[in-house]
This record gives C-alpha cells, sequence and structure tokens, in this order.
C-alpha cells in the first residue's frame, strides 16, 4: 500500500496509524486504509489447504474487490493457518462466504454457528474455562469447536450426524456458564 500509493505509514501507539508524503497521496492511501478497516473476517485453514488456499483466494479477490491473505503463522483448526479477509464489509462477507464454501468442499465438512450471550459476560479465568471445555467438548464429538463475539462454531463433518447431540450438550454447558456469571 505504501510503495503503492508513494507514502509512509509509521504506527504511533495502538489506535493511530501516521501517513506521511504529499497531501494528494496521503489523502487517498488514508481513504484506501479506512476502507480496508470497514470490514474484516478470519477463517481458519488446515496447514494442508494452505498453497491451495493461496490459489482460490486470489480468484475469489477478484471476483469479490476483498483483500485476502493466506497466513502460514495461524493458529487455525489442526495447527493450520488462518484466512485473513479485509475489506469494506459488504465484499468481506461475500468473499467469507465463497472462501468457506470452498473450505467445506474441500475438507468434507461444514459449520453450524450458534449464538451464545452468556459469552460476552466471560472473563478471565472463566473465560479460559470456557475455552478449554469448547476445546474438549470438540474432542467429544470428533469436531472442531471454536468462538469469537458471542458465537459458537461448531465444524465437522458435512453428514451434520452430530449436530443434535452437539447442540444440545452445548446447550447445557453455556447453561452452566450463564449461573457462573453474576448479573
Amino acid at each position: 500500500l505504501a510503495k503503492k500509493h508513494g507514502v509512509a505509514f509509521a504506527s504511533k501507539g495502538e489506535s493511530l496509524v501516521e501517513i506521511s508524503g504529499a497531501a494528494e497521496k496521503a489523502s487517498k492511501a488514508e481513504k484506501l486504509f479506512r476502507w480496508l478497516l470497514t470490514g474484516r473476517a478470519d477463517l481458519p485453514c488446515p496447514r494442508a489447504l494452505v498453497n491451495p488456499a493461496k490459489a482460490q483466494a486470489k480468484e475469489v479477490e477478484m471476483e469479490t474487490g476483498a483483500f485476502i491473505d493466506v497466513s502460514r503463522q495461524g493458529t487455525g483448526f489442526g495447527g493450520g493457518s488462518t484466512i485473513q479477509i479485509r475489506g469494506d464489509s459488504e465484499c468481506v462477507k461475500e468473499a467469507q462466504e465463497q472462501m468457506r464454501h470452498w473450505l467445506d468442499e474441500k475438507e468434507g465438512k461444514c459449520s453450524v454457528f450458534v449464538e451464545v450471550e452468556i459469552l460476552k459476560k466471560l472473563e478471565g479465568a472463566k473465560a479460559q474455562d470456557f475455552e478449554n471445555d469448547l476445546w474438549q467438548f470438540g474432542q467429544h464429538f470428533g469436531i472442531e469447536a471454536t468462538h469469537a463475539d458471542g458465537v459458537v462454531e461448531l465444524r465437522g463433518p458435512s453428514d451434520l450426524k452430530w449436530e443434535d447431540a452437539a447442540r444440545k450438550e452445548l446447550s447445557q454447558v453455556t447453561s452452566w456458564y450463564a449461573q457462573q456469571v453474576p448479573e
């Protein structure tokens, strides 16, 4: 971005970025930078699919206008990587759907999303306990289980034979945690 627009970026603390260069170029770079920050999504990517995911990401970028990076240092399911999608919220949503569909086909898996409001209230040791319990929960059902922003993602074989039992037990687990949080 800096090279393309002939500007320099410098981090000034945790939430401030300085853009320096010719006024017109800096202004254009600022608009693009702000646009990049409006939408974001991260998807886990198994290690075996990193290179094919990079090729798929190029196609999806062309179709959606989103910026997609397949990082090798991620902590995705199975020790894999992370697919980082950035851009305006609409193109990120479209790119996320396309990349998720591609991953589903390649892995023979699908995801089920469950909103869990109590997750937003868990802090400190309780949040870490839930993280550990969620990992064990996934192992019990032979699926991956993660959470972010009050939503639990359950990812397993596309036949969904595991879904009903997993949803029922997840409800029990989250009900227990709800009792642990002071109102």
